[in-house]
């Protein structure tokens, strides 16, 4: 049996924009709309790629992970946080 993870940071999701969402909270405490808070993130969290994670991205590193090329690969965390340090930044 093999056991591996994948740890996403920040995902450029529909919840960063809902007015109910996970992004209501820091949209207000910066000032910006919930539309302009994923343009924000990066800059305010001190990402160095400058932008979120796309679902696409994460479904890559699932997609690999389930593949025969990962065959040997066996207790990893494939770190896909583009270096976000959001839930510091905004803790829940």
């Amino acid at each position: 049996m093999r056991i591996n993870t994948i740890s996403p940071g920040a995902v450029r999701t529909a919840r960063w924009e809902n007015p109910d969402g996970h992004g209501a909270e820091p949209a207000r405490s910066m000032g910006v709309t919930q539309e302009e808070l994923p343009a924000q993130i990066p800059a305010a969290t001190g990402m160095t790629t400058g932008r979120l994670l796309e679902p696409s991205e994460v479904a890559t590193a699932v997609a690999h992970l389930a593949s025969p090329l990962a065959a040997a690969m066996s207790g990893a965390d494939l770190l896909t946080s583009r270096s976000c340090p959001i839930l510091r930044a905004f803790p829940g």
